[in-house]
């Protein structure tokens, strides 16, 4: 080989070595590259990347998938790299068709691919998840996306939540504008209901107010309740079950209620039925204000659990805040307008007085010029008309009075009094003539307390000063004839004595009987004091060995049980039941004497709803009672309260005892005319009673029926004819025996 031949090779050796080494390098940092790729994609915080393509029978596979989709979606990247439908699976169903024809555009037309997908997680958990990617088309056909998937839940959250707030901002604009515009309550209402559902986009929305006498919450306005959800059920704010839930709660407290779960709060129980045909699993209650009083509340509801956050709750107030606002105006300006009409009735009414009385009227300056006259005082004086009386009289005290000083005279006391000066005067008429009149006036004041004008009456009473003369005539002439009569009247003066003398004895017997009754009186309160004695004595002294018979009889009882035999424990148990019956007869005693003292206060009473709620209390103390109650609506009296309660409790009690062994039990409530007077009845078709008993209804203890058909102790009716006495009442009672009672009382 010549050297031109070796130089040649060794050329041919250093290129080769040259090639091998930047190829080499180069594949190197290809490696490094994408180890960069796998380690930034390993480590993003809320994303991972893959690269995705579909095999040649078009099934899914993932040729790439980074670390982070084991935090974002809780699977492992072995799992996707084996089976690509461990994702794919976790898509919502409603969106997958959405899915696979993006995914089909893409690879149709090699555009970029990008979806906002709801996915939920092996634990359970819906997440958000923005998916993008770029395809690329292999030379064997294939098309592989290089894409990144990134958890934008949270920014899902925060776009959801500031939808919520604009939808709760716009429904507060409207709820503002109705305040301005609107003068109506229910418009008012109406319109703030119907702004949080179109604009707020609540289902639901109702505003109630609280009726202070039946404690119920009444449906003021409503929208969007297609399903009657409101139809269906009863809201209270008192202490009863379903005076605790959301609305009570937040009329009785002054405060938002938000019920995040409605099906498992328990305060929600009442309505849990009616609310699942509706739908609705969350809700709020805001109190509504009407002078710094809650009035009402307004209800708003959602078919989703966890609705109302802090933001909503916020906005949410102030609805309820501007609706307080609102309701305080629409109230002020319907008081300002009947202000406005009760002014202009007055100032009407005062019109047609001032013009039509049939005395003269006037006001007038200080100067002495009419400002206003009726036509009486125009016609008194001789004027044709009010009008041509005040143009013609510039100045009323040397034109119309006969002795002009009479008129400073008036003003003088007036201004004195700051009330009617009444003076009698002597008055000249347009054509000369003069009359006597009564003149009364008095002072009007401006707001700064300056004199606006001086305003009076004027009476004619010429033909009465005239027969006013004319009596002192005829009483001078008959001072003459009770002279000469005074002798023939002193005969009877013996009479006369009699007869006074007669009428101081019986004054002295009405003196004597006042004292008597003054008496009586001491001695009933002496009474009292004694069965006040009593009651003390029977509460404490007489109950103190009851509990000692009971308690050693039970003490015996426990310690000595195998002691003793069935014989000597059914006379232990005997023992501790007549001691526990003896306790309930103290108890009804001290209660029969509580009624002889007790002080009554009279107010209007709704015996109608009191009824009711009764008959509610012992249908739910008996589920297993079948009770037909029939109550008359508008029952009301004027008595006390709580007495009348015990009276209502004892007679509706005793009818749904005596049904107790009834098939079809019926009882009835209402109100009747019997024995000349309105009185109010409780019947039932029950047990009865033989008429030939009836005088033993309603003395204490007494009993028509054993202990074992009916149990009590024969105080009830006794305790009720006591208050019904002590309201000037009167009670009593028709029966027949296995065919029911009907039981009587008057108030009045």
């Amino acid at each position: 080989m010549d050297d031109t031949s070796r130089q040649g090779d060794e050329q041919y050796r250093n290129v080769n070595v040259d090639d091998v080494t930047a190829r080499r390098m180069a594949e190197d940092a290809l490696r490094e590259s994408e180890q960069r790729i796998r380690r930034l994609g390993d480590n993003l915080p809320d994303s991972f990347i893959y690269q995705y393509t579909h095999d040649a029978d078009g099934s899914p596979r993932f040729l790439y998938v980074s670390a982070g989709i084991e935090r974002l979606n809780g699977v492992t990247v072995e799992e996707v790299l084996n089976d690509a439908g461990a994702l794919h699976r976790q898509v919502d169903p409603e969106q997958f068709p959405a899915l696979v024809e993006a995914e089909q555009a893409s690879a149709r037309d090699l555009t970029t691919f990008a979806m906002d997908l709801r996915l939920r997680r092996p634990d359970g958990e819906w997440r958000w998840m923005q998916v993008r990617s770029t395809p690329t088309r292999t030379p064997d056909g294939r098309v592989v996306w290089d894409g990144v998937q990134t958890d934008i839940t949270d920014r899902k959250e925060y776009e959801r939540e500031v939808k919520r707030l604009n939808r709760l901002y716009g429904a507060l604009s409207q709820v503002n504008q109705a305040i301005v515009r609107i003068t109506s309550r229910d418009e008012l209402f109406q319109e703030v209901a119907r702004a949080l559902v179109e604009y707020g986009k609540f289902p639901m929305v109702w505003i109630g107010l609280h009726n202070p006498a039946t404690h119920a919450i009444e449906v003021a306005a409503q929208q969007g309740d297609e399903m009657g959800y409101l139809n269906g059920i009863r809201v209270f704010a008192d202490d009863r079950p379903e005076g605790r839930g959301p609305t009570g709660t937040a009329i009785r407290e002054g405060r938002p209620y938000v019920c995040n779960d409605f099906l498992s709060d328990p305060r929600t129980v009442p309505w849990r039925e009616s609310a699942t045909r509706a739908g609705w699993r969350s809700s709020a209650a805001f109190p509504i204000r009407l002078g710094g009083d809650v009035c009402g509340a307004l209800m708003v509801y959602d078919r989703e659990v966890n609705f109302f956050g802090e933001r909503e709750v916020a906005l949410l107030e102030e609805v309820a805040l501007d609706l307080s606002f609102g309701l305080l105006i629409v109230e002020r300006e319907i008081l300002r307008n009947q202000s406005e009409t009760a002014l202009r009735r007055s100032e009407e009414k005062f019109r047609d007085i001032f013009e039509n009385a049939p005395v003269g009227i006037f006001q007038s300056t200080t100067a002495g010029r009419f400002l206003r006259v009726n036509i009486a005082l125009a016609g008194m004086f001789g004027y044709g008309s009010p009008e041509e009386m005040i143009a013609d009289v510039t100045d009323i005290a040397p034109q119309l009075f006969i002795t002009p000083g009479q008129r400073t005279e008036v003003i003088r006391l007036a201004l004195e009094s700051e009330k009617f000066a009444r003076s009698e005067v002597e008055y000249r008429r347009k054509d000369g003539s003069f009359f006597i009149a009564t003149l009364s006036m008095r002072v009007v004041r401006s707001d700064n307390g300056d004199i606006a004008f001086f305003e009076g009456f004027v009476e004619d009473i010429t033909e009465r000063t005239h027969a006013e003369r004319e009596i002192i005539r005829l009483n001078t002439d008959l001072e003459q004839r009770v002279r000469e009569r005074t002798a023939e009247l002193e005969g009877a003066n013996s009479a006369l004595k009699q007869e006074i003398e007669y009428r101081k004895k019986a004054q002295e017997e009405v003196i004597r009987l006042n004292l008597d009754l003054l008496r009586q009186k001491a001695a009933l309160q002496a009474v009292n004091k004694e069965l006040e004695s009593f009651s003390y004595s029977v509460s404490h002294d007489l109950r103190a060995p009851l509990r000692h018979l009971d308690g050693y009889s039970r003490i015996l009882e426990e310690d000595c049980a195998l002691k003793l035999d069935e014989s000597e424990r059914k006379y232990l148990r005997r023992i501790r039941t007549a001691a526990a019956k003896m306790d309930r007869l103290v108890d009804a005693l001290l209660q029969l004497s509580r009624m002889t003292r007790t002080e009554i206060a009279l107010h209007p009473v709704n015996l109608s709803a009191m009824a009711r709620g009764i008959v509610e209390e012992l249908a739910r103390s008996g589920p297993d009672r079948n009770v037909a109650a029939t109550i008359e609506d508008g029952v009301v009296v004027k008595a006390d309260p709580r007495l009348m309660r015990i009276v209502m409790d004892n007679l509706l009690g005793n009818a749904w005892k005596y049904t107790s062994q009834k098939e079809g039990a019926l009882i009835e409530f209402g109100t009747t005319e019997a024995r000349g007077r309105r009185a109010c009845f409780v019947r039932d078709n029950g047990a009865g009673f033989d008429m030939a008993y009836a005088n033993k209804l309603f003395g204490a203890f007494q009993r028509l029926h054993r202990e074992d058909e009916f149990e009590g102790i024969g105080i009830g009716l006794a305790t009720v004819q006591r208050i019904i006495h002590l309201h000037g009442g009167e009670v009593w009672a028709e029966g027949v025996e296995g065919e029911g009672a009907t039981f009587y009382f008057s108030l009045e």
